[in-house]
Formats: structure tokens, C-alpha cells, sequence
């Protein structure tokens, strides 16, 4: 079997990409530029924004962009988009602001493409997306920098994943200058997400020695840094930028496994963010998989920074890893419960069903049951 990797056109990485920017710009021959942005992000908005005033590029600001990707948000950009004829999109934020600026980016190249949720799937398009420059201004989800997108269908209350190669970012910029965290919690909580797409991704069926590779890259990084940077730490943010960027090339060219298929599904069903429903699941799921992972928590562990030894058993190193992780959620004070979440039984069985359906459901490791859904659930509810 053939394995492809896929990343972004460019990328750019510390202090200064502003300058970067600005040289991809200023000869490009853009005229009216969309930006899709996270409206707690002012400062580094204002910056690029008046970059793009020096170089007299007119433009436009959409920040109306809910915690999910919504297809009507997304249909709400792309109508903006079209009204200010853009010719390039940039992107402001992670999460959200991301999927619907690859989503709109792709669709307005594509106008026999009328509606967004044709996008699900692969490969849709028949032309490139017009040019996305990407700005990280915090840590967001693992696919955020990818050609892969997630939306959400709020009249079916579920997720819908498009990979597509033409919705490759034209450029992306990991910034520390512009990076800042606007709430800390959120901040942790955003860090121990990227920490289990990680570790998913390496444990998933379709992982493979390059994903590994970078899947363990960013499992150090993000247990090395994630606490400092949550402080404020410059360097320590850097680092996890380039976690993210890790996570995010195992994540799309890997896979992910059950906790991301359950974390999704339940973000679309009730309404809680896909880092926060992940993170008090992931012990359970852990553990589940252990005994279908070989040799790949003795990876976790070490790369976490625990002392294991060569001669260790299964058992043992498994049970260091686990450890492991929760000593990390421990140490950012992650919460281990979503309180005030009520799920009716239709809601389970709903949730249950999509869990089923979803495609890492089926990379996951193990096979997973009704049952252990049933079970799952049970621990945010």
C-alpha cells in the first residue's frame, strides 16, 4: 500500500512573518482580500489589516464565526466574499475560523460547487482554492494548517469532514509576535486536545513511520511546553505552534482513532467544543486501547518524559503512559468533567450512531462497541 504525505504551500515559522506577508503581497496583484478572523485576536487583525491598507488592497473583515464551523456561517462568508469579488482570503484565528476560510477559500473558485455541504468527502473540486494565507494567533485543532475541514451540519446535528487537496493553504504563519492567549483555561484545554490528536494519531490503524514521526515530535514538544506557554512563556508558545503544525501533518496524512470520532460527534449533537469533550474521555479510551497498541505507549511515555526500561513489560509501559497523560491534564488543571451536561437516551442513541459511522471510529485501534460508547458518554454526563 502507497502512502502520501500532504502539507501547506509554504510555511513560516517565529518572530517576523509580518515580513513574509508583506512580500507575498505586495507584487501579487490582489486587489480585494477577505479575512475571516476570531474577533479576540485584535491586535494581530490590526497588523495585518494595515498591511494590507500600505499595500492599498482594499478589504473586508467577517468575524461573525461561531465556536463550531457551522454550515451557515459558512454560507454567510462565502456570500460576503462574493459581494467584495475577493481574490484571496486570510485567515485570523485557529479552530473554526479556519475550516470555514478553507471552505470558502475552495468554494469561490469553484462556483459549480453551490452549497458547502457538497464539500464532504474527498476531492470535490475541480480548481485550486484562490490563495489562503493562514495566521495562528493560538493553538487550535489538529487540522487546522491541512487540506482537510470539518463543518458542521446544525440541521442533522452532525459533522461533516472534506479533504481536499486543492484547499492547501497558499501560505501559512506560525507568529509568536502575533500569537497571545486570550484565556488561559481555554489555552490548557486547547493543549491537552492537541496532545491526544497526537497521540491518535499514532496509535490509529493507518498511522504510518512518517506520521509516527511526526506524531512523536509533537507529543514531546506539547508535554515539554504546554505548561510554560500556558504562563506566557514566548519560547514555549513557539514550540507548541510547531506541535500544531506536527500534530496536524500526522493528524491529516494519518488518522485519528475513537476519541476523536466520539469528541466530534458529540460537539455536533450538544454543543460543547470538540477540545472540551475530548479531554475527560481520553482515559477511558487509552485504556480500552492499550492492549491493541504494541510497542506505541512505550513511544508515548518516553516522549512524555517517563523513565521506562527497555526490559519493561506491556503492561508496565502502558500503564506509564496512561499516567503519563493524566499527570500532563493534572499539571494544566485541565477539568475532568464537563459539568451541567445532560444527555436523554434519544441523545445517546443519536450520538451513538454517528460515533458508528465515523471513519476513526473504524482506524481505531480496537474494535469499539455499542456498549462502549454507552460507557464513554456516561463520563461527561
Amino acid at each position: 500500500m502507497s502512502n502520501q504525505i500532504v502539507t501547506t504551500g509554504i510555511s513560516f515559522f517565529g518572530a517576523g512573518t509580518l515580513k513574509n506577508f508583506n512580500e507575498e503581497i505586495k507584487n501579487s496583484g490582489f486587489q480585494r482580500i477577505f479575512i475571516i478572523a476570531n474577533p479576540e485576536f485584535q491586535s494581530a487583525l490590526k497588523k495585518i489589516s494595515s498591511m494590507l491598507a500600505k499595500n492599498r488592497i482594499v478589504y473586508s473583515i467577517f468575524d461573525r464565526v461561531s465556536q463550531a464551523a457551522s454550515l451557515s456561517d459558512t454560507r454567510a462568508a462565502l456570500n460576503a466574499a462574493k459581494t467584495l469579488r475577493a481574490d484571496a482570503v486570510i485567515s485570523v484565528g485557529s479552530k473554526s475560523v479556519s475550516d470555514i476560510s478553507k471552505a470558502v477559500s475552495l468554494l469561490l473558485s469553484n462556483p459549480e460547487i453551490s452549497d458547502p455541504r457538497k464539500l464532504e468527502g474527498k476531492a470535490k473540486s475541480k480548481n485550486k482554492a484562490i490563495p489562503l494565507y493562514m495566521f495562528f494567533t493560538s493553538i487550535g485543532n489538529a487540522w487546522d494548517s491541512s487540506h482537510v475541514f470539518i463543518l458542521e451540519d446544525e440541521s442533522q446535528r452532525k459533522k461533516i469532514e472534506c479533504a481536499d487537496v486543492n484547499a492547501i493553504p497558499k501560505a501559512v504563519f506560525f507568529d509568536t509576535e502575533l500569537a497571545s492567549i486570550a484565556d488561559k483555561n481555554d489555552f490548557s484545554i486547547s493543549a491537552a486536545s492537541l496532545l491526544i490528536s497526537s497521540i491518535e494519531s499514532l496509535i490509529c490503524k493507518s498511522s504510518w513511520e512518517l506520521t509516527d514521526f511526526f506524531a512523536l515530535k509533537a507529543i514531546k514538544l506539547i508535554s515539554e511546553n504546554a505548561l510554560l506557554a500556558s504562563k506566557g512563556n514566548s519560547k514555549a508558545i513557539e514550540n507548541m505552534l510547531y506541535a500544531q503544525y506536527y500534530t496536524g501533518i500526522a493528524f491529516t496524512n494519518g488518522g485519528a482513532a475513537f476519541a476523536t470520532a466520539a469528541s466530534l460527534s458529540i460537539e455536533a449533537a450538544l454543543g460543547i467544543s470538540f477540545s472540551k469533550a475530548i479531554v475527560p474521555i481520553f482515559k477511558e479510551t487509552m485504556e480500552f486501547n492499550a492492549a491493541s497498541t504494541g510497542q506505541k505507549y512505550k513511544d508515548i511515555a518516553v516522549n512524555m518524559g517517563a523513565k521506562v526500561s527497555s526490559s519493561a513489560y506491556p503492561e508496565s509501559f502502558r500503564k506509564t503512559a496512561i499516567t503519563s497523560v493524566e499527570k500532563f491534564f493534572k499539571e494544566l488543571s485541565v477539568a475532568k468533567k464537563i459539568e451541567e451536561v445532560k444527555i436523554s437516551k434519544e441523545d445517546v442513541s443519536f450520538i451513538q450512531e454517528n460515533i458508528l459511522k465515523n471513519k476513526y471510529t473504524e482506524l481505531n485501534p480496537k474494535t469499539v462497541t455499542k456498549k462502549k460508547i454507552a460507557d464513554v458518554l456516561k463520563l461527561i454526563s
